[in-house]
């Protein structure tokens, strides 16, 4: 499990993420909605836990925060509210992250200088974590990577305004990392799909959501990018498990799309 396509890329990318003034809306409310959880989090880590899902109100929060038919799907987003769609996407990447990198204080020895060694410290954990929180991080996951599927026909409609010369360095950059990100995501997607620490259930409620978003995902690849991740796809596909083979073929497809317009193109 991985999460991607944070939010200072996706500022990076936006060059700008003014928040629209709130109103009583999916944004106050997921707002809401999440200090609530930080606060059942807050009471949890005090007691040296986090809070699982056979606690009820945990699993209400979570049910809460990963509920993408309210918060997601009730309308159409604009280009103006992205600042606000932003900020709701990034509250779930945090909340999944507080679980990948629980305890990173009490395994990470502050002797510890070598980037090297921080690195991977931090990423031998958080793998441990991905199973042991599997759970829990991914309905947060799965809202995470259908809240950027909004995002990103609003960052093109947004690029495509754009005059040649307000295309920064710094968006190109953006840009880049955005790429990065959504290309281990397809990646992350697929190697998971053999992982037996992670149950089918959650196997499955991941495949579906890439599924469901590789048409959009695949909008911010650049052709080369996009057949890296489409050859890593086809190298894999005999040892898929048959439980994913038309899901699979699903994101091979669209993988292989030829098709370069909007964020594709620049």
């Amino acid at each position: 499990m991985t999460y991607q396509l944070r939010r200072t890329v996706l500022i990076g990318l936006l060059g700008c993420a003014a928040l629209l003034p709130a109103h009583a809306n999916e944004f106050t409310d997921y707002a809401e909605v999440s200090q609530r959880f930080s606060k059942l989090m807050a009471e949890s880590t005090r007691k040296h836990r986090m809070p699982r899902m056979s606690d009820p109100a945990t699993a209400k929060m979570v049910a809460a925060m990963s509920d993408h038919r309210r918060f997601l799907n009730a309308r159409p987003f604009s280009v103006q509210e992205i600042g606000n769609l932003m900020e709701m996407c990034e509250t779930a990447n945090r909340a999944g992250m507080a679980y990948m990198l629980a305890d990173l204080d009490k395994r990470l020895d502050k002797s510890v200088k070598d980037p090297a060694k921080v690195s991977q410290i931090t990423f031998d954990l958080a793998s441990r974590n991905a199973v042991t929180y599997q759970d829990e991080i991914t309905p947060l996951l799965a809202f995470h990577y259908r809240c950027l599927a909004k995002e990103l026909p609003l960052l093109t409609n947004f690029a495509a305004s754009l005059p040649p010369a307000q295309f920064t360095p710094e968006r190109k950059s953006g840009l880049a990392q955005a790429r990065r990100g959504v290309f281990t995501s397809f990646v992350g997607i697929a190697r998971s799909s053999a992982e037996t620490a992670l149950s089918l259930r959650n196997r499955r409620e991941m495949f579906a959501v890439m599924t469901e978003v590789a048409p959009q995902y695949i909008q911010v690849l650049d052709l080369a990018t996009r057949k890296q991740a489409h050859d890593y796809y086809n190298s894999l596909a005999s040892a898929i498990p048959g439980e994913f083979d038309s899901q699979y073929r699903k994101i091979a497809k669209d993988l292989g799309a030829v098709t370069c317009e909007g964020l594709c193109r620049l």
